[in-house]
Formats: structure tokens, C-alpha cells, sequence
């Protein structure tokens, strides 16, 4: 994800904790943020540009729900979307991180652990 988001792939997450979250995990590329952008979903993603999004919403059925809606709309955009991340880390984490802000805090015990 770290090498698709910095040759610019743009990550869309649902809001500014979950950008702020990937930051903070070294996400430079672009990321943006659908739910705190103040539009509706057509005119968000009217927005990108881009040849290829990830889409990384929550793990929840709301997340499950708005990252099939903008995959939905991107194909008819004709922009590539890979939501297959999500599904991974979703599996991955499974009740240790149901949100992206979440995941911060995931790597961070897992590194304490490591110790």
C-alpha cells in the first residue's frame, strides 16, 4: 500500500482521523476523505483524479456499504478501484481494529509486544 500510495494512488478513507491515522503510519501519497468533505458521493469522486483508487473505509457494515457504493461509481468514471486491502486488513485485525483510526493504535501494541 506504502509504495502504491506514494506513486500516487489515491487512498479514500471515510474521514480526517482515518487520513490522520495513515499518516501516522507513513502513508505520503494522496489520501482523501469522503465523509468530511462536504459533498455528496458523485460530486466527491468527480473530484479525483486519478487512474486508480484504493478504497480502505472501516471494517464495519457501514464501511462495507460506502466502499461499495465508490466502486460502484468509479466504474462508471472508468477508474480502477482495488477495495481488495480492506477485506485483507479487515481479516487481519479482526475485533482489534474495527475502524482505520483504529489500525494506528493495532501496530503500535503489536510493536510493544515485539519488545
Amino acid at each position: 500500500m506504502a509504495g502504491e500510495s506514494s506513486s500516487g494512488t489515491v487512498i479514500i478513507v471515510e474521514g480526517r482521523k482515518d487520513k490522520a491515522a495513515l499518516r501516522r503510519l507513513g502513508l505520503a501519497g494522496p489520501i482523501v476523505c469522503f465523509k468530511s468533505s462536504g459533498k455528496g458521493l458523485v460530486d466527491f469522486l468527480g473530484d479525483i483524479d486519478a487512474k486508480k483508487v484504493i478504497v480502505l473505509t472501516d471494517f464495519d457494515k457501514e464501511g462495507k456499504d460506502i466502499s461499495a457504493r465508490i466502486t460502484e461509481e468509479l466504474a462508471h468514471l472508468n477508474i480502477k478501484t482495488d477495495d481488495t486491502l480492506r477485506g485483507k486488513l479487515g481479516a487481519l485485525v479482526r475485533q482489534d481494529a474495527r475502524t482505520i483510526q483504529d489500525l494506528f493504535r493495532y501496530v503500535e501494541r503489536l510493536r510493544a509486544e515485539e519488545v
